[in-house]
This record gives C-alpha cells, structure tokens and sequence, in this order.
C-alpha cells in the first residue's frame, strides 16, 4: 500500500478568531495525539489537505515541522455545513507493530452472470467493513467480485479475498446479492389495472347511451299511438242526419 505524505506545522495561535485567520490564510487547524504520542496542535496546507483527502486513503504518513515523521490515521474530520470545505481535523498517531482497526471500503467488481443473461438487478448490501491488521497490511479497499453471482445468489463476507486482515464482521454476512427484476412484475401490474379501467369506462359508456336513448324512443312511440287512435275515431264517428 501506498503512503499518502502529508506536512503540517505546529499551530501557536489558539482562540476562534485565530482559526478563522489561520482558514482564511489557507490553513485547516487540526490536533494530533495518540496513546504513545505528545498531544500536539497543528496546521496543515488546506489544498494538500483536499488532494490528500480526495485520494481516500486509509493510512497516512505525516512530518511535524521539528518533530519527526509519523504514521496516522484521520479519527475525525469537521467540515462547513454549506460550503463542505474542511474546518478542523483530528489526527491518530499510530504505533508500528500493533495492530489497528479501521473501516475499509469494499470495491464491487464486474457484472454479474444473473445481471448479464438473467435480467437480475445487482443490489449492493454493504459498501464497507471494519478489519483488523497492522498498519503495513492495510489495503485502500478490498474487492469483491460479483461476476458469478446468478439471481437469487449472493456474495458473503467469507467469499472476500484478503490476506494478513482479520474482517471484524459475521462470515454470513451479505456483501451483495442479484434479485429478481421485480419492475417487469409492477409494469404488468400496471397495465393490467390501466385495462381493466378503461373496460370500465366503456362499459359505462354504453349504459349511459341506452338511458339517454330510451325517454326519446318511448315518446316516440307515444305520438305514434296517439296520431292512429286520432284517425280510428274519425273513421268510426257516424255522418251526421242531413236535413
């Protein structure tokens, strides 16, 4: 693995306003400390600090400005709430030849045999773990390769290839699985419920027609009967006596 090098200088100024100086000269206020380490203040280039972080390494090697060259870990980074920029930073010295323990980020390789042929979806269950190992064991990440994960199968913590770590997490734990494509399912769902109610609308459709048609059929009807009575009445009345 490779060492990330950072170089800080050992901070003076104390107090809000001397950090916010100190931020606006382009320097990030951080502490370092350890169980077998001098508690020291510090500051750090912000923009070595951002390029540093960028690189998303697990270990770092820091130089102190008169104190000498040390191996450490970031325990805790501040940041601004709007702009994200880094506001102060604690940093862990570590100890060589005694084991450490970190979260490491897992790289996801490949696409798998179920995805590729099998429609599946590939669902991500964790994206880190934590491990144990000295600090010269530490990896920037551990892969896990998914290529020959069918739907319904899935990749556990005791698949995971490593060497000299210790993985502080249940062998059965999931790291990835392939499921079925269940949006196929909705959009059948979908257009089924989408048909049945456009046979409902039909159906009333033809039903509103045939009320509005019958009021005009029966009065129809009724002139008809009225107009044959009429000329029924003419036919039967008697000619009247001529005198």
């Amino acid at each position: 693995m490779e060492t990330e090098k950072l170089t800080a200088n050992i901070r003076t100024v104390k107090g809000k306003n001397s950090m916010i100086r100190l931020r606006s000269q382009g320097r990030v206020p951080g502490i370092f400390y350890g169980p077998h380490y001098e508690t020291m203040s510090i500051d750090i280039d912000a923009v070595m600090l951002k390029n540093a972080l960028a690189r998303r390494k697990p270990l770092y090697q820091l130089e102190i400005t008169g104190k000498g060259d040390f191996e450490v870990i970031f325990r805790e980074i501040q940041r601004d709430p709007v702009s994200e920029k880094v506001q102060h930073i604690d940093l862990y010295g570590i100890t060589r030849g005694q084991k450490i323990t970190l979260t490491i980020p897992i790289k996801i390789v490949g696409i798998p045999v179920g995805v590729r042929t099998g429609g599946g979806i590939l669902e991500v269950v964790r994206r880190h773990v934590e491990v144990e190992c000295l600090p010269k064991d530490l990896p920037d990440f551990i892969e896990a390769d998914v290529t020959n994960i069918e739907v319904g199968s899935s990749i556990h913590v005791g698949d995971l290839k490593v060497e000299n770590l210790t993985i502080l997490l249940d062998k059965k734990a999931t790291i990835a699985a392939v499921v079925p494509p269940t949006v196929t399912k909705t959009a059948v769902a979908v257009t089924e419920e989408a048909a049945a109610a456009a046979e409902g609308e039909a159906a009333a459709g033809e039903k509103g027609e045939k009320k509005e048609a019958a009021p005009g059929d029966k009065k129809e009807a009724a002139g008809k009967d009225k107009k044959e009575a009429s000329a029924k009445d003419k036919k039967e009345a008697p000619a009247k006596e001529k005198k």
